[in-house]
Order: C-alpha cells, then structure tokens, then sequence
C-alpha cells in the first residue's frame, strides 16, 4: 500500500518519513544523557548476571555463586539429592541452550535447584570435564544418591565426539551401583 501511494506522491512520502526521522533526532538529543545512562547501567547488570552464574566444585563440597546470592551458597556432596544424566536428543531447545548430542549430568540441590556440572567454564589443570565428572560420579554412586540415567540418545553424540569421549560418556551414564 505504500509503495502504491509512493508512485502516486513521492514527496509527500519521502518528506513524512523525514518528518518522522526529525522526530527521533530530537527524542534522541532531548534524552541523550538518560539513554545512555539507561543503556549503561542494563549492561552492567547483564554483564554482572553473566560473570556471577559460577558454580565452584572442591573435594567435599559445592559452592554456587549468582546473581542472587553473591557470596555464593555452600552445599554438602551429601546434600545432592538427585542425578539426571544422559544426551539431549531430538527435542526442540531454545536457541543457544543445547544441541542434539550434548551430554548432560545435571544435580539437583535441596530447594530444587539444579546445576548441569556438562557446561562447564573450566577446570583445574585444564582437565577434560568428562574425566572430572567421571571421577565425581564415581564418588557419588558411592554415596547412594539416586541417579537416573539413560543411554536413549547416545547415538548423537557418537558423530560428533572421538571415541575417547564417548567411552567417558558411556561410562558416566551406565555407572550404577
């Protein structure tokens, strides 16, 4: 429809759209040091929730920091109340969360809260995460706390994994006692 009236009267056009981009010109100059403080202080707290989702791992317990508790919250091993393992598969994810073949080894801490140790920032010494996790696991099953675990998916990571990695993989997610 506009470009038909666009035939018909191109000045009138080309000067309301001018109109319009004057408008926002003066909307942007009135309100300058307001959207950039604006702008500013969203990235801050964007950039702070981004750094501040760490979970800290040691030899005896679980140390969750975030956006809401900056001090970080400790747990005991022996306070795991749950594992859930295994591959992410065909289903639908939100965009930049996960991807069919991801390897997942989720706990869940009292209050419901869950931490997927697979999406991993780092380790120490710069070790593989899935030998870490394997070791964790390991120490866990020996603690008695419910796992649940399925190899229903594992064909996808196969094709993008070496088989180093997926005989991790597969050793995690059949490890039950």
């Amino acid at each position: 429809m506009i470009t038909i009236l666009y035939l018909f009267n191109k000045e009138a056009i080309r000067k309301a759209l001018e109109n319009v981009e004057n408008k926002k010109l003066i909307f942007f100059k009135k309100y300058k040091k307001q959207l950039i403080s604006l702008f500013l202080i969203i990235n801050i707290v964007l950039f702070y929730t981004i750094i501040t989702g760490v979970t800290v791992i040691t030899k005896d317990k679980i140390i969750n920091y975030s956006f809401f508790s900056p001090q970080g919250k400790t747990y005991n091993f022996n306070e795991i109340s749950k594992i859930n393992t295994g591959v992410y598969g065909k289903k639908f994810y939100l965009p930049l969360t996960h991807s069919k073949g991801d390897f997942f080894y989720i706990i869940e801490l009292p209050g419901g809260e869950k931490i997927d140790l697979a999406e991993v920032g780092g380790t120490k010494n710069d070790e593989d995460e899935r030998f870490v996790i394997e070791k964790l696991d390991k120490q866990f099953v020996k603690m008695n706390i419910p796992k649940v675990s399925s190899m229903k998916n594992f064909k996808y990571c196969t094709k993008e994994l070496d088989k180093m990695y997926t005989d991790q993989i597969r050793n995690i997610i059949l490890n039950k006692k």
